[in-house]
């Protein structure tokens, strides 16, 4: 089993990666920010506001500023682009997803007759979306001095010849390899077994197409209640889910006429290796969340998450698709499944508001969470414990910073706000190319009658990191740095009641 995971780990993508270990860590434990309009275009900034669907999955405190219950839903379009820089050569790519935001209902109690003690309650209950997965790039270029087939080799020694054209556990890259022909048999003075890539003359081209779709979602179950009018304090039971998709697609082509391989008598012309993943998970979780209000002007905010304990599933194939002279071959794998667990990160929320009068609000959140602190597990006899080291050693602690504002004007809001989020790999509150570290920008208005309100948002956000399709023995890894920019807009119909 601990080869199998290794070996699916073969594709890596802006810092995540294809299979059980710290990168699939990091990608189901990182999530976005603003699940409706209005706190999207603040910036995700509501931890010490309230009064927003939102609070439910940021500070559950917040649904006992409710004084009228209300219902919500939130329909999202995002649009990604992907540029990448891959051995010289520049690509483009770019793909668009439609999903709900969120979806919901706050039901308010409150007792205005009460001078003093608890003066109202409030029940939540709905859907909020933390993250997409949705995601396409490419990249291509000419390559000078290795092959993937020099990485199946790499794979294959010391691996028996029947055990690669028979055993299941070889059949999703290195046994693929060696059944198309893609590596072949050394005969050394050692007797051991050695590979090597099949034989080609000249440069190789290079192309990758990477497709990933799916969402990570939570169900919400929020109480809370107002004390005075100066303390609330809430709690959510979280249920989320997630489902992601992944198709990775690597093709390599001889530019010059390739020389028959000594070995297989294959005159090699070109190859395409394709990787399927889908996974699904389900979790629990808890979040604990408190508001002060001193005086009128001033709100502050402390939410914290416990981590969220997932079951997951996988289900996995490869297939190689292998181009000669003399004809092709494709070779697929078996259908793969594995269910492990996974826990995520204890998350905490400081935040700090400042109301305005009717004139508008002032908001910052920050959050800290250490990355470092995932766990993979599973109850089956294979042992985690390399990938966990992994994730102690690769993440830390990261910061998010949130700031937002609302200006109003009889029935109209305009709003802004911004969001730094530091790389889980250094920690640093600061935006760097390459280390998965992310800004945006955020805008919206709003428009609010009597009985209901319609709010619009929007977010850019940036961020970059690398693709490694494969990594040598010797060190020498061909490698796309990628930079994503997503445009997000979200439209919330409110109805009070």
């Amino acid at each position: 089993m601990k080869y199998k995971i290794i070996l699916w780990a073969c594709f890596m993508s802006a810092g995540e990666s294809f299979a059980q270990d710290a990168n699939d860590a990091l990608r189901y434990s990182m999530q976005s920010f603003g699940t409706t309009a209005r706190s999207m275009s603040m910036g995700g900034a509501f931890g010490a506001l309230g009064a927003d669907f939102s609070s439910l999955s940021s500070n559950p405190a917040g649904i006992a500023v409710y004084r009228r219950s209300e219902f919500t839903i939130s329909p999202v379009l995002q649009f990604n682009n992907a540029n990448s820089s891959y051995l010289g050569t520049e690509s483009t790519n770019s793909n668009a997803n439609l999903g709900v935001g969120n979806i919901g209902f706050v039901l308010a109690f409150p007792r205005e007759k009460k001078v003093s003690g608890w003066k109202g309650t409030s029940f939540g209950f709905g859907y909020n979306r933390i993250n997409s997965f949705s995601s396409r790039f490419s990249f291509e270029g000419t390559n000078t001095g290795n092959s993937i087939n020099n990485y199946f080799a790499e794979l294959s020694n010391g691996i028996s010849q029947s055990a690669l054209a028979g055993e299941d556990q070889y059949q999703f890259d290195a046994g693929l390899a060696f059944n198309s022909y893609l590596t072949n048999p050394v005969i050394n003075s050692s007797n051991v077994d050695q590979y090597q890539g099949t034989m080609y003359n000249g440069d190789l081209l290079q192309k990758g197409l990477i497709t990933r779709s799916g969402s990570h979602g939570e169900i919400d179950i929020a109480f809370a209640a107002n004390y005075n009018d100066k303390i609330f304090l809430g709690a959510t039971l979280g249920i989320p889910y997630m489902r992601y998709t992944s198709n990775e697609v690597f093709e390599e082509y001889a530019l010059q006429n390739t020389l028959k391989d000594s070995i297989s008598g294959k005159t090699f012309k070109s190859s395409k290796y394709t990787q399927k993943l889908s996974t699904q998970g389900n979790g629990i979780n808890l979040k604990l969340g408190v508001i002060f209000k001193p005086v009128d002007m001033v709100r502050i905010g402390l939410a914290i998450h416990t981590p969220t304990y997932y079951e997951m599933n996988d289900q996995y194939s490869s297939k190689v698709y292998a181009n000669f002279q003399e004809g092709y071959l494709e070779t697929k794998s078996p259908d793969g499944r594995f269910s492990y667990q996974l826990t995520t990160p204890f998350k905490a929320i400081a935040s700090l508001g400042l109301v305005i009068k009717s004139q508008g609000l002032i908001s910052v959140d920050y959050e800290y969470v250490n990355y470092s602190a995932a766990r993979l597990n599973t109850k089956d006899d294979y042992n985690f414990s390399s990938e966990n080291s992994d994730i102690s050693n690769q993440f830390t602690s990261a910061s998010n910073l949130k700031i937002g504002g609302e200006y109003r004007y009889q029935i109209f809001a305009l709003r802004a706000g911004a969001v730094l989020q530091s790389s889980p790999y250094d920690g640093n509150l600061s935006y760097k190319e390459g280390n998965l570290s992310a800004i945006s920008y955020t805008g919206g208005i709003g428009i609010k009658g009597e009985n209901f309100f319609v709010d619009f948002g929007y977010a850019f956000t940036k961020t970059s990191g690398n693709y490694t399709p494969y990594t040598l023995n010797n060190g020498e890894q061909p490698t796309a740095a990628i930079t994503s920019k997503a445009n997000r807009f979200m439209m919330t119909l409110g109805f009070k009641f």
